[in-house]
């Protein structure tokens, strides 16, 4: 009766339904079940959704889904040289001595008041963190004085765009740099470039965009299916970060018919009030 009531969200009714069974049957072997469905109404709740890639030197949006929760708090880290243990994080996060692993320095704090409404039901609020330049960032978030849970972001003024996709053929893509505000070219930059493979293999060479502001990641000598690339322009401390599928492409059949497929490219994910939209397609 309490689940058929919850799914109604008519938590008042279940909980109050929950102290009559409780008073009617104390030492009943069935009392857990009651205390856990009790439980997953009242207890605090806070699920955190966000952009990994910002802009950085800009307010940096996320959104709170709450439950329960009248204020909550954000432990900002930057990442300072450590890639390889970032990047080990990033391809497990769920592993928490992950994290930990991770040389990384506090930031600063951020507290956010939420109105709680008591009435046991999720609510979404919209919410910013203050600009930070660019970099690589971790964040921990804490609920009554309790870490919940972590995440990372990076701030990042330029964005890796495809120029030329294979979809049968990951490494024969070609990219381009491109500014994250207004999408212009970022041509003959210098970059470096780390690859990491699941096998906790970290390679890195330099490598530059060429006139156009395309460029190609070379040839891997790993054979990991799955690998991580990260581009970082030394010269601003910008950073992107793309994920990559190794040529194993298994059982796969190459087109026989000629497609045609478009791609449009936005300037961001999130756009606040008042703001132009740029887009290529």
């Amino acid at each position: 009766m309490m689940d058929l009531l919850t799914a109604e969200q008519k938590f008042t009714e279940a909980l109050a339904l929950a102290e009559t069974a409780k008073k009617q049957y104390p030492k009943s072997k069935f009392s857990d079940h009651i205390k856990n469905r009790e439980n997953q109404i009242i207890n605090p709740s806070l699920v955190i959704k966000f952009e990994n890639h910002t802009q950085s030197n800009l307010p940096i949006h996320l959104v709170a889904e709450t439950k329960n929760v009248h204020q909550f708090s954000l432990n900002i880290y930057e990442v300072k040289e450590d890639v390889q243990n970032f990047l080990k994080y990033v391809s497990d996060s769920y592993n928490k001595n992950n994290f930990a692993a991770v040389k990384k320095s506090l930031v600063r704090k951020e507290t956010f008041e939420l109105q709680d409404l008591k009435d046991f039901k999720t609510h979404k609020t919209s919410l910013e963190i203050k600009p930070l330049p660019s970099g690589i960032y971790l964040v921990e978030y804490v609920v009554e004085g309790a870490i919940q849970d972590n995440f990372y972001f990076i701030a990042t003024q330029s964005r890796l765009i495809f120029n030329k996709k294979d979809e049968r053929k990951s490494l024969e893509n070609q990219l381009k740099l491109v500014n994250r505000e207004n999408g212009k070219s970022i041509s003959n930059e210098g970059l470096k470039i780390f690859e990491y493979t699941r096998g906790a293999t970290l390679n890195n060479f330099p490598l530059s965009t060429d006139g156009s502001a395309n460029f190609k990641f070379p040839a891997s000598t790993d054979k990991e299916y799955y690998r991580y690339y990260l581009v970082l322009q030394p010269k601003t401390n910008d950073y992107n970060l793309i994920q990559v599928y190794g040529n194993r492409y298994y059982g796969e059949t190459v087109p026989t018919k000629q497609s045609n497929l478009a791609q449009i490219f936005l300037d961001r994910a999130i756009y606040r009030p008042g703001q132009t939209v740029y887009f290529k397609v």
